[in-house]
């Protein structure tokens, strides 16, 4: 069997589809934009939310969901992830619409020198232990980021997060998607990250 290498494309990615959510919100987009995105949320819809399943990708749809599923059915067209395509990345190039090269978030374990120590950064621990690898955020301490949820709070958006790593930390994707459908009922026009 031929195997087939795909690279990322930096011009419909992860990363631009970040920056279309930004532009839709008047935030300048760090990237280019997709045209496609932007065209769709250029309508005055209240509630956008940005559902990030980790590991759905195209391959995966189209090897393990119907075509007449709501997934395949609705899909408007494929983009790329990130290099590398680890949940760390992939995760950290949406929420800040910068590349890996850009943001350094490589993968869930990094080496930081100033503490010689690997740390799962999501985690904040020592790689393989329970160990808290410092009393700050190491990542976001030396590779920081702004989020796209921060950047359209501070131009005066509204954007949430309904994620098991924010506060109120829904542990389960029926208390995530609970959380989505409060957030929707509140006033305004906004941005609902979900992981």
């Amino acid at each position: 069997m031929e195997k087939k290498v795909v690279f990322p494309d930096y011009n419909n990615s992860l990363v631009n589809l970040s920056s279309s959510i930004l532009k839709a919100f008047d935030v300048a987009p760090v990237e280019t934009t997709l045209d496609r995105v932007d065209e769709l949320l250029s309508k005055d819809y209240k509630n956008i939310v940005l559902l990030l399943l980790d590991g759905m990708g195209i391959s995966t749809m189209e090897k393990l969901l119907d075509k007449e599923g709501a997934f395949r059915s609705h899909l408007l067209f494929p983009y790329s992830s990130v290099f590398p395509a680890t949940t760390v990345a992939a995760t950290t190039s949406v929420l800040s619409a910068l590349s890996p090269l850009s943001h350094c978030w490589l993968g869930w374990d990094n080496y930081y020198p100033d503490l010689n120590e690997n740390v799962t950064v999501f985690l904040n621990r020592v790689q393989g232990t329970e160990r808290i690898a410092a009393s700050f955020r190491v990542a976001e301490h030396y590779t920081p980021y702004k989020s796209i949820i921060s950047l359209i709070n501070e131009n005066g958006g509204k954007a949430f997060y309904s994620s098991p790593f924010v506060t109120p930390y829904p542990r389960t994707l029926d208390a995530v998607l609970e959380r989505i459908g409060f957030l929707c009922k509140k006033e305004g026009r906004k941005l609902i990250y979900a992981y």
